[in-house]
C-alpha cells in the first residue's frame, strides 16, 4: 500500500470560533502515513499438526492404508490414506519410487526424470530411491522443519532434517536429512514443496512404491502457515479529527451550521468526537481495509490518540 492514507470517521479541521462550524466539514478527513508510521514485512508462523490436527501418524496403529489396485501404477506411485478410508476420506501423501535405470517407458524412470526436473539441487549420486510428497491442502505454506521425522523399518532408519539456522526460515530452501543422527548429503527435505527424497539404500532398498510404503512405520509432521503483516501506527494529533460529518453533530440556524451545545460544552467549549473506525486507503482514495476499535476513543483539542493497526496477509 505505497502512499497509504488513513481516515477516521470524522472531518479534520482547525479550531473554529465558539459554536460555529462554518465550512469545516468541507475539510479533508485523510492523513498520509509517513515512513516511520509503517512496519512492513513482519512475518509470523503458526504451526499445527499435519494430520487433521494430529502431529503423529503411526502405522503400527493401522493409520496408513494404500488402496492402489493397479500393479503398474503401484510400481512408482501410491497414495496413502487414513485407516477410516471412504470415498470422501482425506488422503495424506504420495509415495513415489524412482529409478534411473531402464527405458524411458518405465514408470520408475519417468518418476526419476520428473523429480529431477522439479526439485532443486538434485544430487547426481541419487539414481534410485523414495520420495514422499505431502498433499498441498494439508501443509499449506510448508512443513515445519523443527518437528518433521520419519521412521522406516528394515534398518530402523530414523530421518530428521538437519537444521541449519541460516536456511530454516527460507521458504524455498531445502535441508539435508539426518539418518540415525548422521547427516546424509544424498537426501533432501523440501519444506515449501512438502517433499522428502531418500536414496534407496537408505530406505532398505525398496523395489516399488508399494514396497516402500510398507516400510513406513511412523511420521511426525506439523504444517507451518506463514503470515505476513503490515503494522500501521495511526497518530491522531490534538488538532486533527475533532469534528464529525454526522448530521447529529450540528444544528442549522440562519443558514449557518453550529456545533450542538451538548457537544460544544463537553470539553471547555471545544468540539469533541469519539473515534470508532479507522480506514486504510490507497493513493486513488479507494478504501482497502477497515478496522474497529474495541471502545470509542474520546477525542478533543486537548487530547491525542495512538492506534495500532495490524493487517495480515
Amino acid at each position: 500500500m505505497a502512499g497509504q492514507t488513513i481516515a477516521i470517521n470524522t472531518r479534520s479541521s482547525g479550531l473554529v470560533s465558539a459554536g460555529q462550524l462554518g465550512n469545516v466539514l468541507a475539510g479533508g478527513s485523510f492523513e498520509t502515513f509517513s515512513a516511520d508510521d509503517i512496519i512492513t514485512g513482519y512475518v509470523g508462523n503458526v504451526s499445527t499438526g499435519l494430520f487433521n490436527g494430529d502431529t503423529t501418524l503411526n502405522d503400527g496403529n493401522n493409520e496408513l492404508k494404500d488402496y492402489t489396485t493397479d500393479t503398474q501404477v503401484s510400481q512408482s506411485y501410491v497414495t496413502m490414506y487414513n485407516k477410516d478410508y471412504s470415498p470422501v476420506s482425506q488422503s495424506f501423501f504420495d509415495v513415489i519410487y524412482f529409478n534411473n535405470s531402464g527405458g524411458n517407458d518405465s514408470a520408475p524412470k519417468r518418476a526419476y526424470l520428473s523429480l529431477k526436473n522439479y526439485l532443486d539441487s538434485w544430487p547426481s549420486a541419487v539414481q534410485n530411491g523414495v520420495a514422499l510428497s505431502f498433499h498441498r491442502e494439508l501443509f499449506r505454506d510448508r512443513l515445519d522443519p523443527l518437528s518433521f521425522e520419519i521412521t522406516a523399518s528394515g534398518a530402523s532408519n530414523n530421518f530428521k532434517p538437519n537444521i541449519d539456522s541460516s536456511s530454516i526460515y527460507a521458504l524455498d530452501s531445502w535441508l539435508y536429512l539426518k539418518r540415525n543422527g548422521t547427516t546424509d548429503t544424498n537426501t533432501r527435505f523440501y519444506p515449501s514443496k512438502g517433499m522428502v527424497v531418500i536414496t534407496g539404500s537408505q530406505f532398505d532398498s525398496p523395489t516399488s512404491a508399494s514396497s516402500a510404503a510398507d516400510k513406513i512405520e511412523q511420521i511426525i509432521a506439523r504444517k507451518q502457515e506463514i503470515g505476513k503483516s503490515y503494522i500501521y501506527f495511526v497518530r491522531v494529533r490534538n488538532s486533527k479529527f475533532n469534528h464529525s460529518n454526522n448530521p447529529s453533530y450540528v444544528s442549522a440556524s440562519a443558514g449557518l451550521n453550529y456545533i450542538r451545545p451538548s457537544i460544544r460544552y463537553a470539553d471547555n467549549n471545544s468540539p469533541i468526537t469519539y473515534i470508532t473506525t479507522v480506514g486504510l486507503y490507497n493513493n486513488e482514495n479507494e478504501l482497502l481495509a477497515v478496522g474497529k476499535v474495541s471502545n470509542p476513543i474520546y477525542k478533543s483539542y486537548s487530547s491525542e490518540a495512538l492506534i495500532k493497526v495490524k493487517v495480515d496477509f
